[in-house]
């Protein structure tokens, strides 16, 4: 009986454990996509990381990011809206949106959200 409850005990971690490696190898991977330059390949791999955890800010920022790197303007606004929808305690989305503010010479607007106080 122990032993098979050690034998669960070791499934259900590897179970737990396995979604949550190849999620966050998965941002790196966006990530890396990012630096090297491969903004449509970032792109699509952040899109589809967004499908699958919704409710993470961070992702939605990584997406709404390269947009803006893309100069698609309107695409990044609602992503970055999109970040702040899910969880408005994380601050990059707000920054995404400050920097096309900034880029549309709207700098008191800007301000407004490099200012927004996460508590």
């Amino acid at each position: 009986m122990n032993q098979k409850y050690k034998q669960m005990k070791y499934i259900f971690l590897a179970l737990f454990l396995l979604p949550s490696f190849l999620f966050a190898q998965s941002i790196e991977e966006g990530k890396r996509a990012i630096e090297n330059e491969k903004y449509k390949e970032a792109k699509q791999i952040f899109f589809a990381l967004t499908a699958k955890s919704p409710f993470n800010a961070e992702l939605w920022y990584y997406l709404g990011n390269v947009h803006y790197i893309l100069e698609q303007k309107d695409s990044a606004r609602l992503v970055f809206n999109k970040g702040v929808s899910v969880n408005p305690m994380i601050a990059s989305n707000y920054i995404g949106i400050g920097k096309i503010l900034l880029d549309e010479n709207k700098a008191a607007e800007a301000k407004a959200n490099f200012d927004v106080e996460i508590i």
